[in-house]
């Protein structure tokens, strides 16, 4: 998440390649979400937030096109796992598991939303 009021939300959903999808992340929030695919690299899906922020994810494979195959096996994987599938493999950082990464809008501060210590500050 980067707590810039959907800033870069409102700058990636103008890219020509970014597709709008739907996906389980973020439900109820009405904003559309997009995907961004990165050739052999998966695809970056991104949104709001309910505060208006913008979130991003990045996925192993497409839900639409060939790869929405793929993409289901993923999904299975998701499910049995409770990790996010990312290109790279396995992720624990996922809003649905309370394990988000929040960074300030200039990019100086990460900050590792976990339960167990949510005062968990990374400096760049």
């Amino acid at each position: 998440i980067v707590r810039d009021r959907g800033r870069l939300y409102d700058k990636w959903a103008m890219l020509p390649d970014a597709r709008q999808r739907i996906s389980s992340h973020y439900p109820g929030v009405s904003t559309p979400q997009y995907e961004v695919r990165f050739p052999g690299m998966g695809v970056v899906l991104f949104g709001k937030t309910g505060e208006g922020d913008t979130w991003f994810q990045m996925e192993a494979h497409s839900a639409s096109g060939l790869d929405a195959l793929l993409h289901v096996g993923d999904y299975v994987i998701h499910k049995m796992s409770k990790q996010n599938v990312g290109p790279m493999g396995l992720s624990p950082h996922s809003e649905k598991i309370g394990h988000e990464m929040v960074g300030d809008e200039d990019y100086t501060n990460l900050r590792r939303i976990f339960p167990d210590n949510p005062d968990c500050l990374i400096k760049w």
